[in-house]
């Protein structure tokens, strides 16, 4: 059986943060899990990773290596459950190698390749903590129901998960570009 975690004091920052962090990804790994049993129940693990290492590839051979980049990473649960097990084949490391030594350099367009609105507003962190916030806000309510300010609690934690000032988000929040 699993115990629940101790819930620290709300004056404590970095562990109100840490514990909106376990639930989200606690959170990403199970959607993960139940994506893939729902379109693939009788897979196998093995097939998990290489599936995702050849699309990460032919991301890489396009010229996008941020897939690639987020196997190696480690922060996705279910990667870090995967790659612990398995290890990238000899054509992604191939690409890896000739990618941080240079010799790539003549395969690709020259420049940042379009994007479309959906893609631009994914690749900006900004966006990505406001679409967080209300879930935040969702798990610092059930943790500490009797806290004032807990959108403000909220919105640090979002910057902070995001890697952003947290007066960038207020001001995302109050603007008119956020999307519908």
């Amino acid at each position: 059986m699993k115990t629940a975690p101790k819930i620290p004091r709300w004056s404590d920052d970095a562990g109100v943060a840490a514990l909106v962090n376990d639930e989200f990804l606690e959170w990403e790994r199970l959607d993960a899990m139940d994506a893939v049993v729902q379109v693939l129940p009788d897979i196998k693990e093995s097939e998990i990773f290489a599936s995702m290492e050849r699309e990460a590839i032919a991301a890489a051979e396009r010229g996008d290596f941020k897939p690639l980049a987020k196997i190696l990473e480690q922060k996705n649960p279910l990667i870090k459950q995967l790659s612990g097990k398995f290890q990238l084949g000899e054509k992604a490391r191939t690409i890896l190698a000739e990618r941080i030594t240079g010799k790539d350099s003549g395969k690709r367009k020259r420049g940042r390749p379009k994007q479309s609105i959906e893609e631009r507003y994914a690749n900006t962190k900004v966006h990505g903590a406001a679409a967080e916030l209300r879930d935040i806000q969702r798990v610092l309510r059930r943790h500490y129901p009797n806290e004032k300010k807990i959108r403000e609690r909220a919105i640090t934690v979002a910057a902070g998960r995001a890697g952003i000032r947290r007066k960038i988000l207020e001001n995302y929040l109050r603007s008119d570009r956020r999307l519908p």
